[in-house]
């Protein structure tokens, strides 16, 4: 599959907008190593919106921040 989504008026809404609604891009390009999955501009996931502003303010993908959470959850 291409990336040819990454150029539509809808991702742009996507990447301002999703974390008010609480999404978040599943697979960013910065995090692929750590995901393990290959940069995916179209796929998105509901964390809720604390989550979503959460990771937005941390720069974390959702394995970082859940390790993140568990963190504190122990301390």
């Amino acid at each position: 599959m291409n990336n040819d989504f990454e150029n539509t008026k809808a991702y742009m809404w996507l990447k301002e907008n999703a974390k008010d609604y609480g999404f978040v891009m599943r697979y960013p390009e910065e995090k692929a190593e750590i995901t393990g999955v290959s940069y995916e501009p179209w796929h998105w996931r509901y964390v809720g919106k604390e989550h979503s502003y959460k990771m937005d303010e941390l720069g974390m993908c959702l394995e970082e921040y859940i390790e993140y959470i568990e963190y504190l959850e122990t301390d």
